[in-house]
């Protein structure tokens, strides 16, 4: 996937069907920086996100700078109810609005701004030049920085743009491939296509080796759902062994301790009662694994009966 909304771009056009605070904006004006940033209700930091975005209008408003507040749709079957779940959570976050805020009810800003730009993420920022022209596009945090070359006109020529922006595309079309990766697994899983959800997931270890989720959820799909002890174990062993081998302390805790859903197998015990396995022992984690190994192998204890349910509950992304 590519990004088809960059700096340089036209910006698109605005079409809000609820304008929740401030006047309608039909359009944008040339000759005036307009920063249209995207929010959500269900994003735990978009709440302090738009408070500085408030914070950002009055520092700047002077200027001729003006930022709108864009909340995404939250996917409320009726408008009326969502539009009195929006607006509870803007008087909440901002009680004085100073600043135009937009409901993207239909989803349409969405799509030309967010998706168009490889954006998978909120709170989400763009400028909108003097020229009606896209300058940046990205965190809120950096505004700071980028505003005042905006201002001044050296910002969208300058070397810093083109690397922030290079940086920003390449991100964005990692993020691209692995949403779209989500999107099949969670398809599959929501029929219950076990097969193609773990074809999903095979291919995301392989594209995405580093993104621990991919290789948990292979074994909680070969052994909590499908049932398939002896590939299961063995995703469980190599996902221990990757883990030591790495040294990491979030994949070790992960393989340290009981995953929800996870089927109890007899030999977990192995990984568990052994501390300096926790504590990133190599040695006595490569022994134990050895041991279990050998164990499941030579007793074929790798089967169906050997598994007790600790949870029903399917995992989602």
């Amino acid at each position: 996937m590519t990004s088809s909304l960059n700096s340089g771009s036209p910006a698109p056009s605005i079409k809000v069907q609820h304008w929740l605070r401030g006047d309608p904006l039909p359009n944008f004006k040339l000759g005036k920086i307009y920063i249209p940033a995207f929010v959500s209700t269900t994003c735990s930091g978009c709440g302090p996100a738009l408070a500085r975005l408030a914070q950002l209008h009055e520092q700047y408003r002077d200027i001729g700078i003006e930022v709108i507040g864009i909340v995404a749709n939250n996917r409320t079957a009726m408008v009326d109810e969502a539009l009195a779940e929006v607006d509870a959570w803007v008087t909440k976050w901002l009680p004085n609005a100073n600043i135009r805020i937009g409901f993207d009810y239909s989803g349409e800003m969405d799509e030309d701004w967010l998706k168009a730009s490889l954006s998978s993420a909120v709170p989400r920022a763009f400028v909108v030049d003097l020229d009606g022209r896209i300058a940046f596009i990205g965190d809120l945090v950096k505004l700071e920085d980028v505003l005042p070359k905006v201002i001044d006109g050296s910002w969208r020529a300058s070397a810093e743009a083109k690397s922030a922006e290079e940086e920003r595309i390449a991100e964005a079309e990692i993020d691209a491939t692995e949403n779209a990766l989500r999107r099949r697994i969670r398809a599959a899983t929501d029929i219950e296509d076990w097969k193609t959800a773990l074809s999903a997931i095979e291919e995301g270890i392989i594209l995405f080796p580093d993104n621990i989720k991919f290789h948990q959820k292979h074994v909680e799909i070969l052994i909590g759902v499908m049932r398939d002890m002896e590939a299961g174990w063995i995703a469980l062993v190599q996902f221990a062994r990757t883990a030591i081998e790495r040294n990491s302390e979030d994949w070790l805790s992960r393989r340290c301790e009981p995953t929800p859903g996870l089927l109890v197998l007899p030999f977990a015990r192995e990984f568990r009662k052994a501390s300096p396995l926790c504590a990133g022992d190599y040695s006595s984690l490569t022994l134990r694994i050895a041991r279990a190994d050998s164990r499941c192998s030579l007793s074929n204890r790798c089967n169906a009966r050997s598994a007790r349910p600790v949870g029903t509950k399917m995992w989602s992304w």
